[in-house]
């Protein structure tokens, strides 16, 4: 539906629940999924930061594999800069 602004007020919304609750797990989803919607209104700074943010939390929890989606998606942001 490319309603990403929409997109964007529910994960900053459920961000604040996990954190509020210490779901780490489901904060570095919440953020994975905020960088995308981030980087689709071509907000890359904000992107980015989010990335970074799931990325330590992927690895705090040791999910490689999330850890490593989190990177390649903050390559992609990174590369939207130039």
């Amino acid at each position: 539906m490319r309603r990403f602004d929409e997109a964007i007020t529910a994960y900053e919304e459920d961000l604040a629940i996990c954190r509020e609750t210490g779901d780490r797990h489901g904060e570095g989803m919440t953020l994975g999924n905020l960088g995308l919607a981030l980087q689709e209104v071509r907000r890359f700074d904000e992107a980015i930061t989010a990335y970074q943010e799931a990325l330590v939390i992927y690895r705090e929890t040791g999910d490689q594999y999330r850890a490593g989606i989190a990177l390649s998606n903050l390559e992609a942001a990174q590369d939207g800069l130039i």
